[in-house]
């Protein structure tokens, strides 16, 4: 029996097995957070289902590799031409050439082993595999995990004459699912839906997931609050880029510790550039009421969630934060810590109806006032939010799911015209419209 005809049953019916690739920008494993977190779940939900799996992803060294290939039984096409992560310097610029060594990799792949489909994480790695499916025919399914471009309009391009190149990269980012033709789109909230679809993408092929957690690990009543560290205090977390810690986040603390002057604000993360100019004026105006922890490894994130009596989300307004279900919103609900965010559109309309997350203005004052009003309100952790979430979006639950859209957008016949002399494309002649619509 060939290796694509090999059967695996699932709810009474045989299906072949099929060859994915998975390909992503940030170091699989372990997971640093945030998007990242997803794809090591995606992976063994598609291997359970009896696929196999190519990975292309940054990978150390051959130890490395090793370790996950053993661990998840895959086989990983490793990128190594220089250091990628939330934490590598200059990674939006290493970000920009990273497209052009994914089709390579792809390419590679698909000359010795043929790909039934291509499943690529975040935009990034999605024109790399657009590229390739183009060139292919292989079917390609595009993981909108945020709107990424829609985040770059701080510092220098928020400036003249920069600001016309993050609107040319959103225009381009959202015409990706139609430019490359994808099988099928996932994306991080309806609002990203909404906007694929208005930008001429079929509906029908659009499939809003938003953002899972780890049930296992995002267990309340599993962990406890870090060592040494009294609970209650209020917790931001994530890689604390630029939009992360603006002035917006100081105004409202410092409007709570001058009306609450207990409170103990807690930031984990580290960041770079106007992350440290904002750590500076924190603790000159606020001393030690906040503690910045550095640098912490994912894993360690519900501990200090544990601890919480209140989160934050104080972004700014931008098309990228509008377009997305603000990931650690997910985990402070399935961790039962009641939050505060401002009023970001696709996060409010999937959150909509908890009083225990609260939408505020875009203001320092405004943000303030709903975090000392948290504060006074006693939560049940078994609130709507809460229950919704452990239920739909845990990994387990969400991964499944999406590796049932990756099996039928396998299935979808590409609708290019491809050059007479090619050799890599392998017969498509089966290939069936993507049943279903948005989710």
């Amino acid at each position: 029996m060939g290796r694509h005809e090999q059967p695996f049953v699932e709810k009474g019916t045989t299906r072949r097995s099929l060859h994915v690739g998975v390909v992503t920008h940030e170091p699989f494993w372990p997971a640093t957070g945030g998007g990242s977190s997803q794809a090591p779940f995606l992976v063994r939900a598609l291997r359970a289902r009896g696929h196999r799996v190519s990975l292309i992803c940054p990978c150390a060294d051959a130890e490395e590799r090793a370790s996950i290939e053993s661990r998840f039984g895959v086989d990983l096409v490793p990128f190594d031409r220089y250091r990628m992560g939330r934490r590598a310097r200059l990674r939006s610029v290493k970000y920009l050439g990273y497209p052009f060594f994914v089709k390579r990799l792809l390419a590679g792949v698909q000359a010795h082993d043929p790909m039934d489909v291509v499943l690529a994480q975040h935009s990034i790695s999605g024109v790399g595999a657009g590229w390739f499916g183009r060139r292919s025919g292989v079917p390609v399914v595009l993981n909108y995990l945020d709107f990424l471009s829609g985040y770059l309009q701080h510092g220098l391009l928020a400036r003249r004459p920069f600001r016309l190149f993050p609107k040319l990269l959103q225009a381009f980012e959202a015409g990706m699912p139609t430019r490359f033709n994808a099988a099928a789109v996932l994306t991080i909230s309806d609002t990203l839906a909404d906007y694929l679809a208005a930008r001429g993408y079929l509906a029908s092929r659009i499939h809003p997931i938003y953002y899972g957690f780890d049930a296992e690990r995002f267990d309340p009543d599993q962990v406890d609050p870090p060592a040494g560290m009294e609970p209650g205090y209020v917790m931001t977390h994530g890689s604390l880029d630029d939009f992360h810690v603006s002035g917006l986040l100081l105004d409202a603390m410092s409007y709570v510790v001058a009306r609450r002057p207990e409170t103990r604000f807690v930031i984990v993360g580290q960041g770079r550039g106007r992350y440290m100019r904002f750590r500076r004026r924190c603790e000159a105006r606020l001393g030690s009421r906040v503690i910045f922890t550095g640098w912490v490894p994912y894993e360690e994130i519900p501990s200090y969630l544990k601890g919480a009596a209140v989160g934050m989300v104080p972004y700014p307004p931008s098309p990228g934060a509008h377009h997305t279900v603000v990931c650690k919103l997910i985990e402070y609900a399935a961790m039962g810590v009641p939050s505060v965010c401002t009023e970001l559109e696709g996060t409010r309309r999937y959150f909509s109806g908890d009083p225990g997350i609260v939408f505020a203005p875009f203001e320092g004052a405004a943000l303030g006032q709903e975090i000392l009003k948290l504060l006074e309100t006693p939560f049940s952790l078994e609130r709507p939010a809460n229950l919704r979430v452990r239920a739909a979006q845990n990994w387990g639950a969400l991964a499944a799911r999406v590796a049932e859209i990756v099996e039928s957008a396998a299935a979808v016949a590409p609708d290019f015209d491809f050059d007479n002399d090619r050799t890599d494309r392998t017969d498509r002649t089966d290939r069936q419209p993507l049943p279903g619509g948005n989710a």
